[in-house]
């Protein structure tokens, strides 16, 4: 975040969202995005939290 402020020059504000390995999201995600004026794709974040756990798994399982 500082980066981007240093280097842009812009405003910036942290978000903080959890999603677990399987893409399981809290009930109240959408709430907080729409206090800072933008919005999520919660089915974005949901196959990104997927795709990179099971990138993990077949780093691991390869390596066996």
């Amino acid at each position: 975040m500082m980066e981007l402020r240093r280097l842009w020059k812009v405003k910036t504000k942290a978000i903080p969202t959890v999603v677990g390995a399987l893409g399981t999201v809290p009930k109240g995600l959408e709430k907080n995005p729409k206090k800072a004026g933008t919005t999520i794709n919660v089915e974005l974040l949901q196959k990104t939290a997927l795709l990179g756990t099971a990138h993990i798994l077949r780093r691991v399982l390869e390596s066996s």
